[in-house]
């Protein structure tokens, strides 16, 4: 389940999982610790996110739809689990995203994440909390949910206020064709090594947005790298044509924008903090031109 958090390996092209980026926006949650004081040590994440896929059948996926939610607590370090993204305005070449700890502490069989009326619960499997089944009505934009928890073995119960948002979903995007949703017209979207443009709008918020491109052989269909390029909710992003340019004309393109809030809460316990990750996203296709 970790993986899913911090997915950023090669596959085939029917396999690779989708990427999901994670960054610090800025934002933060609820940091109202009462009287215990903050350490700055990180101690657990907790992530939610909804990533549309264009065309499933193309990319090896059973649902154009995957609401994930997701959680871990962790005794205290001084690793983040998102200290490997680049700063905004610049982009990385095959990213390595790493875990901040790899042993978890029992909070309790559940959790939840609570906003309004809607409640997405949690349960624990081997110290990690993941939600199954969800689906679009249980990812509510532009609100502030509380994350609950039952209390366990090595936790205390206690509840977050205003833990994290979720951010506003993206109305419109070019190119529009890599939103394609069938196998005849997938990869009809044609990025220029040159002037590689992508717009999105809404736009102007505090959020940070992310375009992604996972990049295929146009013959053998084999993985050859990724570029990850991060920018201010400013509305377009033109990857550097530098970071394209050794990649072979007709290359297959899997291409995730995103809109991704993170921040953080002070666990009310020990005065540690839980980092927090949300994003909405979209996952289409394209191919590499001149």
């Amino acid at each position: 389940m970790m993986a899913a958090l911090l997915a950023c390996g090669s596959a085939g092209l029917t396999e690779r999982p989708p990427y999901v980026p994670t960054g610090d926006s800025g934002v933060e949650g609820d940091t109202d610790s009462g009287s215990m004081p903050e350490t700055g040590m990180v101690s657990g994440l907790a992530q939610f996110q909804l990533v549309q896929i264009a065309c499933p059948d193309c990319l090896g996926y059973t649902s154009s739809l995957q609401v994930n939610a997701q959680a871990a607590f962790h005794r205290a370090t001084s690793k983040s689990w998102i200290d490997w993204l680049p700063a905004e305005g610049s982009c990385l070449e095959n990213p390595a995203p790493a875990p901040a700890a790899s042993d978890y502490l029992d909070a309790g069989e559940w959790l939840s994440y609570r906003s309004g009326s809607v409640s997405v619960q949690l349960r624990q499997a081997d110290g990690l909390y993941s939600a199954a089944g969800l689906d679009e009505s249980d990812f509510i934009r532009n609100a502030a949910w509380v994350l609950d928890t039952e209390g366990g073995a090595d936790l205390p119960d206690f509840d977050v206020e205003n833990a994290f948002y979720t951010p506003e979903s993206i109305s419109d995007l070019e190119p529009y064709d890599m939103l394609y949703t069938s196998t005849r017209t997938a990869f009809a979207a044609r990025v220029d090594r040159a002037r590689a443009d992508f717009t999105w709008s809404p736009f102007g918020g505090t959020d940070s947005f992310a375009v992604v491109l996972d990049i295929y052989h146009p013959d053998s269909g084999a993985f050859l790298g990724e570029v990850f390029c991060l920018e201010a909710d400013n509305g377009s992003l033109r990857v550097p044509s530098g970071y394209l340019s050794g990649y072979p004309r007709d290359a297959l393109l899997v291409i995730g924008m995103y809109r991704y809030v993170a921040g953080g809460f002070v666990r009310p316990d020990d005065g540690s903090t839980v980092e927090t990750l949300v994003n909405f996203g979209v996952i289409g296709t394209g191919v590499l031109t001149n």
